[in-house]
C-alpha cells in the first residue's frame, strides 16, 4: 500500500467512526431542517383548509429554501472542516510520524484534503431524504434533486 493511500485511509476512517462525525451530521441537518420549516411554516398555516392543493407550491418552497440555506452552510462548514486538518496532527502528536515519511509536503495536503472531502460528501448525502421529500410534495423533479446535489458536492 503506498503512503499516501494509506494516509488517505487512516484519515477516513478515523474521521467517520468518530462520534462527533455523527453529531456533527445529525446537527447538521437539524438545524438544515428546523430553519427551513421556521421560514415554511407560513405556508402550511395558511394552506390548512386545502393542504393537497398546495402541496407543489410547499414542495417548491421547501426544495428552494433548503437549498439556499444547504450552499450557506457547506460555504461556512468547508473551512472549518479543512483548517483542523494539521492541527490535528500536532494535537495527537503525529505531525513529526507524518513527515517523517516518504511523503512530500504536496501529497501529504491532498491526503488530507481528500479525507476531509470525503467526510463533507457524507454530510452533503445525509441531505438527500430532505431533498427527496421536497420531490414526493411535488412542483420539484427528481432529476432537480440530483442536479441540486452534484451542485452543492462540486
Amino acid at each position: 500500500m503506498t503512503p499516501i493511500v494509506a494516509l488517505l485511509r487512516r484519515e477516513l476512517f478515523e474521521r467517520v467512526r468518530a462520534t462527533s462525525h455523527f453529531v456533527m451530521r445529525t446537527a447538521y441537518v437539524a438545524v438544515l431542517l428546523g430553519v427551513v420549516l421556521m421560514i415554511s411554516w407560513q405556508s402550511l398555516l395558511s394552506s390548512y383548509d386545502q393542504p393537497l392543493s398546495r402541496a407543489p407550491e410547499l414542495g417548491q418552497l421547501l426544495f428552494g429554501t433548503f437549498t439556499v440555506l444547504q450552499y450557506g452552510l457547506i460555504l461556512i462548514l468547508v473551512p472549518l472542516l479543512g483548517a483542523g486538518a494539521i492541527v490535528d496532527e500536532r494535537k495527537e502528536r503525529s505531525l513529526q510520524l507524518l513527515v517523517l515519511t516518504e511523503l512530500d509536503p504536496w501529497q501529504i495536503t491532498s491526503g488530507k484534503f481528500l479525507a476531509r472531502l470525503g467526510v463533507i460528501s457524507l454530510i452533503v448525502l445525509s441531505n438527500v431524504p430532505i431533498l427527496f421529500f421536497c420531490a414526493l410534495l411535488g412542483g420539484v423533479e427528481p432529476l432537480d434533486v440530483v442536479r441540486i446535489f452534484s451542485l452543492t458536492l462540486g
